[in-house]
């Protein structure tokens, strides 16, 4: 009667679980980030700019049975409890306190969020969970059912997110004797055959997403600050009330067996990979989200040990309950004047979106520096065939850039939007909304190249008397379509030249460039190109040059280098 009494509780648990994500999946409007994955769901593939397809294949499936912000969520709330339901198979052998289980799981800061969001790292998390509970009766018995779940669940991961590639590591490293086996590399093998769409994509592509993790997402120059954060975050993620005990129990547990070995490994591992990776470049907080599983595993059966570790669970975590709670309650009120800007991002964009769409009616928009706003227009107006976001050189590239939306809407007459009044000079509209102050202006005959690519050789410029000479300035046309840069004579080509310079870069000067027709696939070479530096620039100075037009930021290919001034 009590072991039914305890997997009562359980379910129980589960069904409150069920119940706060499924409102605040409801009534909590998308993050940008979701917005972004639902235009990645309308343009279903096998691969995107930022992450792999699986995030784009459950939003789809779940906005053709539900719309709103249910839709876009549904699935991975699915997910969340499947990932529950097995993580307690997991540790109910160790010690069967449904109780202490739930009053962990709530805890635990992090997996608030990842529990309804539509973000890669809620499916990463899933198949992560469903690989150490398959890998677990792999080691007791090596059976084709359990090779076969196990690819599925290892290229799940890869599909969701490719840090699934670190528990799949750690935990070779924790048994080598892997590594002799013929049925785990079958499952390599088989996970390979099921990644092949995805690596075909990339080719196809020339390795976007790759690129942009490896590269250029990342700054170079080393801040104790990120570092910091990091070692912070731990802490405070895992749980403000909490969080030491799981992170201290789940460390100086002493493991037996390979399979929590593997743990111990996966735990650990994560843990210090990204803190290396602090010293190489800027980090998210809830990249090492895979981390907190075997330290949850084992935090739950070091505290199980101890009696006194069991009353603390359940002194602060019934506190920490009821403060989540209130905090979920009032996120789902709208959060109104809440000072973080992760909420703030959240909420008032639906009425924010209306004063665009009123002032666009039926034409096309463009944001310009912002894939985010473009995103959360595109859902609250749905119209993601007809938002486009026009991103620069002092920009990252995104999704945008791989649709086809820019060609789409040359020659349309669209409105262009822009949060920087700097770059709407005439014809300006100016609309004050209730979160940011836009700066609209419509354009008539749209015309852009965001993907043209330029070429200049930094060994060959001049610099005399404050003025440079750029010798030559190749221009590339990547597009299948004729780019001509002086179209429109309302949006003016220029290359320009700017200076890095008190954390930000400033316009120094621009040239006028003759009008230019570029066949598709060829190459137009501008040559005596000639600049003029204020008397204000001296010194050893890093410098971007870039092509522009109308009130557009330069395109994404730009050439930076660095002179001294004298």
């Amino acid at each position: 009667m009590g072991q039914f009494s305890k997997q009562q509780t359980f379910w129980m648990g589960l069904f409150v679980f069920f119940i706060i994500n499924f409102f605040q999946a409801l009534f909590i409007e998308l993050h940008f980030d979701e917005a972004y994955y639902w235009l990645y769901s309308r343009n279903l593939a096998w691969g995107y700019f930022d992450h792999p397809p699986m995030v784009a294949a459950l939003i789809s499936g779940g906005t053709q049975l539900f719309g709103g912000y249910l839709g876009v969520r549904f699935f991975f709330i699915l997910l969340t409890l499947s990932s529950f339901i097995l993580l307690w198979d997991l540790v109910k052998p160790y010690h069967n306190s449904p109780l202490i289980f739930w009053l962990m799981v709530f805890s635990i800061s992090l997996w608030m969020p990842y529990t309804f969001f539509a973000v890669p790292d809620t499916p990463l998390f899933f198949f992560a969970v469903l690989f150490l509970w398959l890998y677990r009766k792999y080691l007791q018995k090596a059976t084709w059912t359990i090779v076969f779940g196990l690819a599925f669940a290892t290229a799940g991961m890869f599909y969701s997110k490719y840090h699934g590639f670190l528990l799949l590591l750690f935990v070779f490293l924790s048994n080598p004797k892997l590594i002799k086996e013929t049925k785990a590399w079958v499952v390599v093998l088989l996970t390979l055959v099921l990644l092949v769409p995805h690596f075909y994509w990339q080719i196809e592509n020339q390795f976007p997403t790759f690129k942009y993790h490896l590269v250029e997402s990342h700054q170079t120059a080393y801040k104790i600050d990120v570092t910091l954060n990091y070692l912070m975050g731990l802490v405070v993620l895992t749980g403000p009330f909490l969080g030491w005990l799981f992170l201290y129990s789940a460390a100086r547990y002493r493991t037996s067996g390979e399979w929590e070995r593997a743990l111990k490994f996966v735990f650990a591992g994560v843990f210090l990979f990204f803190f290396f990776v602090t010293f190489g470049g800027d980090i998210e907080l809830h990249w090492p989200l895979i981390a907190y599983i075997p330290m949850f595993i084992l935090a739950y059966i070091s505290i199980g040990k101890h009696e006194r570790w069991q009353k603390l669970v359940k002194k602060l975590g019934v506190a920490g309950f009821f403060v989540f709670l209130a905090v979920r309650i009032y996120l789902m009120a709208g959060a109104p004047g809440v000072p973080i800007e992760a909420v703030q991002q959240m909420t008032g964009w639906k009425e924010e979106t209306a004063l665009l769409q009123k002032e666009a009616g039926d034409k096309p928009v463009v944001f310009s520096e912002s894939y985010q706003k473009a995103s959360l227009y595109a859902f609250h107006t749905d119209r993601p065939s007809t938002t486009y976001a026009l991103l620069s050189g002092f920009y990252k590239y995104s999704q945008f850039d791989l649709w086809p939306i820019e060609d789409k809407i040359q020659g349309q007459d669209v409105l262009f939007v822009s949060m920087d009044k700097l770059l709407m000079k005439d014809n300006v509209k100016h609309i004050e909304g209730n979160l940011k102050n836009w700066y609209v202006r419509e354009i008539s005959d749209f015309n852009s190249y965001s993907l043209l690519e330029l070429k200049a050789h930094t060994g060959t410029f001049l610099l005399e008397n404050k003025v440079l000479t750029v010798p030559e300035v190749a221009f590339f046309n990547p597009y299948e379509r004729v780019v001509e840069l002086e179209k429109n004579p309302d949006l003016q080509a220029h290359l320009q030249l700017w200076v890095y310079a008190e954390r930000k870069w400033k316009l120094l000067d621009e040239s006028s460039l003759e009008n230019l027709k570029i066949e598709s696939g060829e190459t137009v070479s501008v040559r005596n190109v000639i600049f003029n530096l204020p008397d204000s620039v001296n010194g050893n100075q890093r410098f971007f040059l870039g092509l522009q037009n109308g009130p557009f930021l330069p395109v994404h290919s730009h050439v930076e280098f660095e002179m001294h001034v004298d």
